[in-house]
């Protein structure tokens, strides 16, 4: 990467900039979730059609990650942050302006440009403009921004969306933005670069790049998709076969690479085994955090504002024991609390299925401390286990991959739970979300058998 000109005697203001920009996007990926049931009834459209609103989204995140991350290596992380930003106002002008579905869904994509390029190249900045003894702090900040923007997300849409409109979950994005690209401008020190746009044909893996898209932007297509198989399997069927090829023509190019998108080295057994068993998690967990508000809504009757409050039930206890179960895991194997955590959240979904036709408030906050406080079991220690079997250079990489992988799963959890709720109607929402909650059992227990019954004890220290 180019260096950055050290021209300032302080990085706070840099460092503020860039965590506006994790606060911003993480804060955005969840305030859209508890508008969803508002959006669909403003523009009569099913909940599943809903679930293109955050697909479109994360289209753009998961593929684009390791791509502009590898881009602001080679041309300068600072101008991929700032054209981030300005993509960003732009994505999120449309989105509120939008005046019919597609119209949003495809603002949404441009948002996602935006956002993927200020996630993907803050780090790198956090690197190279903070010093060494500082970026724990710093890291551990832009921590902090990304949990406030999760908690936040819910109770904020719900208040924005019942008291002025869903759109303005979008236009709050703008202010929030100007600030943080003036403070970029003016406090992010200029980059020293030569032939930008000749290194970046070159050592950009352009075909590889395209690849990997075409596999997820295929995939997701199939996987909403599922609800419709009886009516006819082929467009399913035809969709995740392309999706495949493309999967199978990017892993091949990797291999042979000289400058890979993914470092294909990495992938060891265990490592494999922690990012799949994390895949499996986390798609029913953001399967959980689409369906909830359409159960809070439809079901329990509670205002946008109420069931935000509601979600950030989940949201608090997720933060509170991630930090206990971290210091558990720095005592005690990694191992037996991540299966701990998976046979927690087995039991948590299997009370709310026992639970959900009572219509209870209570009952529903207590599922969601309970699986909210299960998720942080699980997560806090297999990521210190998958850093464990990751080598001491390639930390990065490993957290790269483990980003993507979250993505994925959240595309996956999203198309498959939204596909499912097409079938939504007043008079079956119940026996629905007792259906889909009893099979969503099968994935926690199928993480914990991943992780229990593999061997995954931590390598001996180099």
């Amino acid at each position: 990467m180019p260096e950055l000109r050290q021209e300032n005697t302080s990085y706070h203001p840099a460092l503020f900039a860039i965590t506006i920009a994790v606060f911003m996007c993480l804060l955005d990926s969840h305030i859209v979730r508890i508008c969803l049931p508002v959006i669909a009834r403003d523009f009569d459209i099913s909940s599943g059609q809903t679930a293109w609103i955050n697909l479109a989204y994360l289209l753009v995140m998961t593929p684009g990650l390791p791509v502009f991350g590898k881009i602001s290596d080679i041309v300068g992380a600072r101008k991929i942050f700032i054209l981030g930003y300005l993509i960003f106002i732009t994505g999120s002008m449309l989105c509120g302006i939008s005046p019919s579905f597609y119209s949003l869904v495809f603002a949404r994509f441009i948002q996602g440009v935006g956002g993927v390029m200020l996630i993907a190249s803050g780090p790198s900045m956090i690197s190279h403009l903070i010093p060494a003894d500082k970026r724990g702090y710093a890291f551990g900040l832009q921590a902090t921004a990304a949990g406030l923007g999760i908690s936040l997300g819910a109770p904020l849409g719900g208040i924005l969306t019942e008291l002025l409109s869903w759109r303005y979950i979008f236009y709050i994005n703008v202010p929030v933005a100007l600030a943080g690209i003036v403070m970029a401008i003016r406090y992010i020190p200029q980059e020293t670069y030569t032939d930008c746009l000749k290194n970046l044909l070159k050592r950009l893996d352009i075909a590889g790049s395209l690849f990997l898209y075409c596999s997820l932007f295929f995939i997701t297509i199939g996987l909403s998709l599922v609800s419709k198989i009886k009516t006819g399997p082929f467009p399913f069927l035809a969709s995740m076969a392309l999706g495949t090829i493309f999967l199978i023509l990017f892993l091949q190019r990797e291999k042979k690479s000289a400058e890979p998108i993914i470092d294909t080295s990495i992938l060891s057994r265990p490592f494999i085994l922690i990012i799949f068993s994390t895949f499996i998690s986390y798609i029913l967990m953001t399967g959980n955090a689409f369906m909830m508000p359409f159960y809070l809504m439809t079901s329990l009757n509670l205002t946008p504002a109420m069931s935000g409050m509601m979600i950030l039930f989940f949201s608090l206890s997720f933060s509170f024991f991630s930090s206990v179960a971290g210091r558990l895991a720095d005592k005690h194997d990694p191992k037996l609390l991540g299966s701990m955590g998976m046979l927690m959240s087995a039991a948590a979904v299997a009370f709310f299925v026992f639970v959900i036709a009572k219509l209870s408030v209570f009952l529903t906050a207590t599922f969601l401390v309970l699986y909210g406080s299960a998720f942080a079991f699980f997560v806090s220690p297999t990521n210190k286990l998958l850093m464990n079997h990751a080598p001491k250079n390639k930390q990065g990489v490993a957290n790269g991959i483990y980003r993507t992988a979250v993505f994925l799963a959240s595309l996956v959890g999203i198309s498959v739970y939204g596909s499912l709720s097409d079938h939504l109607e007043p008079s079956g929402v119940i026996p629905l979300f007792s259906t889909i909650y009893l099979w969503s059992i099968l994935l926690p227990l199928g993480s914990f058998a991943v992780v229990y019954f593999s061997k995954l004890s931590p390598p001996s220290a180099d």
